[in-house]
Order: C-alpha cells, then structure tokens, then sequence
C-alpha cells in the first residue's frame, strides 16, 4: 500500500481594517432660513458647524459654498458663518439654494443643503398709468363700473 503523504498548509491572513476618517455635519433635514429681502450686505444669515472624526489629525476644517444660488451668499471658511453677499431681492428669486461644504486634508468631505426664504416687502413704490385720474360721475348711475386705475 503506497502511503499518501499530506501535508497541511496553514494560511494565516492579515487583515487591516481601516476606518475612513471624514467630516461630519449634524445629521439631519436640510438647513432652513427666512430673510427679509431687504438686508444689507454683510448681514449674518446662519451658521454651518462640522465636526472631524479625528480632531487630533493635523489640520483644521475649511467651510466652502456651492450651488446654483451660492453668490448671494460668503461663507467664512474658518468659523461656517455665513452672510449675505450682495443685495437680495424677492422679485428676482424667492428662495435661494445653495450648499455648505466642510472638509479637512486627509479626510472626506461632507456637505449641508441650505434653503433661504425671502420674504417680499413693499419696497416698490406704486407707479401709475396715467396720473391725475380724472372721473365724472352721473348721479343716476347705480352699481356700474366708472373706471379702472391701472399700475405698471
């Protein structure tokens, strides 16, 4: 009887794991704010606060703006603070959307979607057609339309 020989390999596999460091903002809905539209420039508008998975690394986390309705707006790349960039105006666009990026080197980048809401104040004098506005009025007339002012 031929003897068949075995031998046993052993394999011992190395694993690393390895956790994927990141900036993370608050979880939660989207950041909602309500302006007046007739706020200056420079005006603070909200916040944006990140937090880095592993504050020891070196470095510190930038804030960034990006996003279709971003230049309203500046961003303090130190603090998150932002403010309002330039005039805003209701009648040109209502609501506002851009988002707010944190990042830090060596680590992934998160990001919040902020919504500003405008709200239109009267700040349009009213501009008339025709100006005085001179009607005669019959004395027999009874529900009867004698005129209309129209505005531009």
């Amino acid at each position: 009887m031929i003897a068949a020989r075995w031998n046993l390999i052993l394999l011992t596999l190395f694993y690393k794991a390895s956790v994927i460091e990141g900036v993370d903002f608050v979880p939660g809905p989207p950041i909602q704010v309500f302006l007046n539209e007739t706020l200056p420039p420079g005006t603070y508008v909200t916040q944006v606060k990140a937090t880095a998975s592993n504050p020891q690394a070196p470095g510190s986390i930038t804030y960034s703006l990006d996003g279709i309705d971003k230049d309203w707006f500046n961003i303090n790349s130190a603090t998150g603070v932002i403010t309002v960039a330039k005039t805003l105006d209701a009648e040109v666009k209502g609501v506002l959307q851009f988002t707010a990026a944190a990042s830090k080197i060596g680590e992934s980048p998160d990001s919040k979607l902020v919504f500003v809401q405008l709200t239109d104040l009267n700040d349009n004098i009213p501009q008339f057609e025709n100006s005085p506005y001179e009607v005669n009025i019959s004395e027999l007339l009874m529900k009867t339309l004698v005129d209309q002012i129209h505005m531009m």
